[in-house]
């Protein structure tokens, strides 16, 4: 699944939290996030705080984990040939 985005984010925790047999309701309870968050958390909704994702990933017993991606290049012939002079 994609930890990159908020969706993907979202889906593994929901993905964990079905595996370990909770409700939205018990995950609220055990992580001290309101049930309505936990759902537009578990739905990808990008303005869920950092802190509540947290306090789900540590209910659940996962760990956070940020890797390196792929890097970001682009090319200044490309971008000088695109770009408008000043």
């Amino acid at each position: 699944m994609d930890g990159t985005s908020a969706a993907g984010i979202g889906a593994q925790l929901r993905a964990a939290r079905r595996a370990a047999g909770w409700t939205q309701q018990e995950l609220a309870r055990r992580s001290g996030v309101s049930r309505p968050t936990v759902g537009l958390i578990e739905r990808g909704h990008p303005n869920g705080e950092l802190g509540k994702v947290l306090a789900m990933v540590k209910a659940l017993g996962l760990q956070l984990r940020l890797e390196q991606g792929p890097a970001q290049t682009f090319s200044l012939d490309v971008l000088e040939a695109e770009t408008e002079p000043l």
